[in-house]
């Protein structure tokens, strides 16, 4: 199963390597918690 990132404009991403993410959104807030898991967890 693979995960496919589909963006406001309709496109369609395999990934999202690249994407700049705005810092004051919702997102932003919860990639970088998950990231920070990840970091804590290696």
């Amino acid at each position: 199963m693979s995960v496919r990132n589909i963006l406001s404009d309709g496109s369609v991403r395999e990934s999202m390597e690249g994407i700049m993410i705005p810092a004051g959104s919702e997102f932003y807030s919860v990639l970088m918690a998950i990231l920070r898991e990840r970091e804590k967890a290696a």
